[in-house]
This record gives C-alpha cells, sequence and structure tokens, in this order.
C-alpha cells in the first residue's frame, strides 16, 4: 500500500538527483529515467522500509541543495512569473481532480508543488529562483514536521523560531571551521556535515530540523562568499554532486520506485499526457513573454525533457486513494513560503550581526589609531571604473594597461555587484586536470602551451568577455566598517582590493566604490609621518 511517506521521500530524491551536477556521462540520466520505470513493476516481495531514518538521511541533502539555492537566489518573483506559475498550479490541478477522486486540495496541492518543480526543472545553478525552491522546502516539512505543527501550531512556531536560531549559529560557526584548514576535504566535510548537525540537533530537542537546516547553509553559504571562504567562485558541492553518492541515490531511487508499484490507469495517462501538453503550452508562453527562468536553457526541447523526467512520476506517486487532509497540505505550503522569504530577508541583519561580532574585541594598531577610527567611506575610491559583464576582454585589458586599476568591478544594470576581474584573472594559471591529480596551464580556464601563448592569448581573449573571467564569489566590505575590518580581510586573503557596498547584496546592496592597498599604504605613511620628529641636537 503506497503511503505519503513512500511518496515524499521518493519526490524529494527525485528533485534533487535532477538538480545535481555529478561528474558522470550524459548516459546516466537515461538510466535515471530507467529507474524511475521500474515503479510500473509489482514488487515480488514488498520490503517495509524505515522511512523515518531514510528521510532523515535525504532531508538535510536536499535541503542543501534548496537553501544553497535560496542563499543566492537572483530573480524577485514578478507578475509574469505569477501569471504562468498560477497557471500551472490550477491547470494541473485541475485535470488531476477531473481524471481521479482527488480533493479539491490534494489536486490544488500537487498542482503546487508539480509548477514549483517545473521551475526548479528548468533553472539553472547559477540562476536560481526562489519559485523553484518552494516545493521541494513543502515536501520537507510536510514529511518532516507537519505533525506536530498541526497539533499544537502555537508550539511549533516556538519550535521553528528556535530552529531558525540554531542554524544561524551553527552556520556562522561552520564557515570559521571551515576556514582554519584550506585543505578542499576538510571545508567539504564542515560544509555538509553542517546540515546534518543542525537538523540532528533540531530533531533532538523537538525543533525544527527542517528550518534549522535550512538556515545554516544559507547563513554558510553568504558568510562563507562575503568572507572569501571560494575565492575562485565554486561554493562547495552538494553532495549528490559527488559521482559515488549520486550513483547510490539513483539505486535508492530505483529500488524505492519498486517498491512503491503504481498500477498505470487509463485516466492516470490521460492526466499525464494532459499535464504535460499544458506545461509545454506554458512553458512556450513564459519564453515568449521573456520569463527569465525558461530563457536561461537555449533549447525548448532540452527543458521539456527534463521537466517531463520530473513530472511523469510525480503523476506516477502522487497519491489517489488515500484521502488526503487539506489542513496539513495548506500548513506546509505556508511554512515553506515563510521559510523562502524569510531566508531571504533574514540573512542581511545576520551578516551585520556577524560582522559586529567579528570586530568586537579586535584590535589592529597603527599610527595614532587612524585605523581604528576612519570608515571605509572615508579612503575608498568613490568614482571607480566598472564594467559588465558583456565586456570583452580585449576591452578589459586595456582599460587595466591605462589605468593601472588593481581590480575592475563586474555590475549589472542596477549597480548591483555581480563579480570582480583582476589582472590575475586575465594571466595565465595552474589548472588542475580533474580525476588525475595533475596540473596543466590554461588561459582563460583553457589549456595553452606557453611557446604559442600570444597568439592564443588574443585568439581566445576575442571571444571571452567579462562573465568568461570574472571571480562571482567576492569578498566586499560595507562602506559604514572600520577600515580595520578592510584590512583583516586583505591581510586573511591576499586581495589587493575590496569592492565596496551600500549594505549586503542579499538585501539588494549596491556598489558604491573600492578600497584597495595603495589607499591604505598612503594613509599609513601618512600617519607616519606626523608622528617623524627630527632628532635633538
Amino acid at each position: 500500500m503506497m503511503s505519503l511517506e513512500h511518496t515524499l521521500v521518493i519526490l524529494l530524491l527525485l528533485v534533487g538527483l535532477l538538480n545535481a551536477n555529478p561528474k558522470i556521462p550524459r548516459l546516466a540520466w537515461w538510466v535515471i529515467a530507467g529507474a524511475l520505470a521500474l515503479v510500473l513493476i509489482a514488487p515480488a516481495v514488498p520490503i517495509i522500509l524505515p522511512w523515518e531514518w531514510l528521510s532523515a538521511l535525504i532531508i538535510p541533502v536536499l535541503l542543501w541543495q534548496a537553501a544553497e539555492r535560496l542563499a543566492r537566489a537572483w530573480m524577485s518573483v514578478n507578475l509574469k512569473d505569477l501569471v504562468i506559475w498560477s497557471g500551472m498550479i490550477f491547470g494541473i490541478g485541475g485535470i488531476l481532480l477531473l481524471t481521479s477522486q482527488m480533493t479539491a486540495a490534494s489536486s490544488l496541492m500537487f498542482g503546487v508543488l508539480a509548477s514549483s518543480m517545473v521551475w526548479r526543472a528548468v533553472e539553472k545553478n547559477g540562476r536560481p529562483t526562489h519559485l523553484g525552491q518552494l516545493g521541494p522546502l513543502a515536501l520537507a516539512f510536510l514529511l518532516a514536521e507537519i505533525a506536530p505543527a498541526v497539533e499544537a501550531p502555537g508550539r511549533y512556531v516556538i519550535a521553528l523560531l528556535a530552529g531558525v536560531g540554531i542554524g544561524a549559529v551553527l552556520g556562522y560557526s561552520a564557515v570559521h571551521a571551515a576556514q582554519r584548514s584550506s585543505q578542499s576535504t576538510w571545508q567539504t566535510m564542515v560544509s555538509i556535515g553542517q546540515a546534518y548537525l543542525a537538523y540532528g540537533i533540531a530533531a533532538y530537542f523537538e525543533m525544527s530540523g527542517v528550518a534549522a537546516a535550512t538556515m545554516s547553509v544559507a547563513v554558510y553559504v553568504a558568510y562563507g562568499a562575503k568572507h572569501g571562504l571560494w575565492p575562485k567562485g565554486s561554493i562547495h558541492p552538494s553532495p549528490l554532486d559527488s559521482a559515488p553518492v549520486f550513483v547510490t541515490a539513483v539505486f535508492a531511487l530505483a529500488f524505492f520506485a519498486w517498491q512503491t508499484h503504481a498500477p498505470v490507469t487509463p485516466s492516470l495517462l490521460l492526466a499525464i499526457g494532459l499535464g504535460l501538453a499544458l506545461t509545454a503550452l506554458l512553458i512556450w508562453a513564459g519564453r515568449h513573454i521573456q520569463i527569465e527562468s525558461f530563457l536561461l536553457e537555449a533549447s525548448y526541447t532540452k527543458i521539456m525533457l527534463r521537466v517531463a523526467t520530473l513530472l511523469i512520476p510525480a503523476f506516477l506517486l502522487w497519491p489517489r486513494g488515500t484521502l488526503l487532509n487539506p489542513m496539513p497540505l495548506a500548513i506546509a505550503l505556508v511554512i515553506a513560503a515563510l521559510a523562502t522569504v524569510g531566508t531571504r530577508y533574514t540573512i542581511s541583519p545576520l551578516l551585520r550581526l556577524y560582522e559586529w561580532i567579528d570586530e568586537a574585541g579586535v584590535d589592529v594598531e597603527s599610527p595614532d589609531q587612524l585605523i581604528n577610527t576612519l570608515l571605509v567611506r572615508d579612503l575608498m575610491e568613490r568614482d571607480c571604473i566598472t564594467i559588465t559583464t558583456t565586456m570583452p576582454v580585449p576591452e578589459i585589458a586595456r582599460i587595466f594597461a591605462e589605468n593601472r586599476m588593481e581590480c575592475l568591478p563586474v555590475i549589472d544594470d542596477e549597480k548591483g555587484l555581480v563579480g570582480i576581474v583582476t589582472e590575475h584573472d586575465l594571466f595565465v594559471k595552474e589548472e588542475w586536470l580533474p580525476r588525475a591529480g595533475l596540473t596543466y596551464m590554461a588561459v582563460f580556464r583553457e589549456p595553452v602551451i606557453p611557446e604559442i601563448l600570444p597568439e592564443v592569448y588574443a585568439k581566445r581573449g576575442a571571444t571571452n568577455t567579462a562573465a568568461d573571467v570574472m571571480t562571482s564569489k567576492v569578498v566586499w566590505v560595507k562602506e559604514a566598517s572600520p577600515i580595520g575590518h578592510a584590512v583583516r580581510l586583505m591581510v586573511m586573503h591576499g586581495f589587493k582590493c575590496l569592492p565596496v557596498l551600500n549594505t549586503a547584496p542579499v538585501a539588494g546592496g549596491k556598489l558604491v566604490g573600492i578600497i584597495t592597498r595603495s589607499n591604505i599604504v598612503r594613509l599609513l605613511a601618512q600617519a607616519g609621518e606626523s608622528n617623524i620628529h627630527p632628532p635633538p641636537d
């Protein structure tokens, strides 16, 4: 008998697998499709599975994916998004209501989850959206915490807030723990382990493990990015990005699907066909009205393949014979929406709190104590040269040569900081050969032989833009921060300059200038001269 727990665990794992980026052949995605086809085969020997333990293993991994995207979500929801989103919800929900015995509440809830899954399927890792995370979070809350939320709403609100607090503390601690070692293995262990630790501690004390893990990872990503934890711009991957873990998860998904056998009926096939047709039509419409999420992938066929791979199993697995209570479904959706919005608006004040904690009790001595009394805004260069992501590399090189710049901030149309380019990014680097333990010389991240560097540099430089060479995860500083804080960041990470923002990027911070080593050196030199007195006669 298929239960709601079976369904949610499999759907959560399915969403996670389709949004993973393991270094495996493309054939693996067809293997996933084949594994999902096992849902059509009745098991010879049904096996009772420990779903509580399985969900405890799976949920933190998938929350890592969702929270990491929430912390980096780049687009706000607009009217066009809501039109397509609502069309999918009511369209798919209406199809299920007409073709099955499901209640209106259950049908609409599935429509919400399916709509979110479509967004998750089309969005790319570098362009996450809030709508894409709503479905997985709702599934996680529905699977792990809906019972206490329904039985004691007041107590659960306290548990939810306590879980957020635990996550905020552990995410902050995890960044400092990861900075203690430059070894990627240790940093990866801290990155993934803190999500499980937050989830486990919160669950043990009867708090919200989902909220704790989500906030912990979101803080880790935002705070770690600010402190240069990923100088190359690549955040530590989700466990599902590891090939061995990914393959294991595919086998687990196949086994779960086999044990969850869902018989195919004419009404089910009709629902799947109508659902896919409606989704295809709405995605086509979304591309024509310029919904940004649907334009990230150039190929409409690839979009529909990913969407179909996600929606077909969802239609097959969503329970129809069970009369689901609409109250738990509605509560899970509301909590997920609050978590999605709350994460965005909680990160900024938390970053300010962490900044205050980091600066408290730390005294950087300098002549006349100027370095403690002056703020970044007193030394920064306000009229700094900026570039856009589309600027060609030769033009960037010309700006460096003519202006003797130490770095060039990359901004969007609203003066939001999206990256930074230094001369080091334009020079030859040593890159690691994947899975070989060897290195090779590269210019613009492509192999090059030093003897033909001028020819290759000119050729590749002409086809690259700032988006290809910039570092997207930037260590920045606020204009209201003390100069001492900027000094510590430069010394800690070896940077020659820092972009200056008026507030955190997650709160809509804009670039207002840059501060460089030379600015600070001139300050120290001038202060030192004021303290030099001629020797007595």
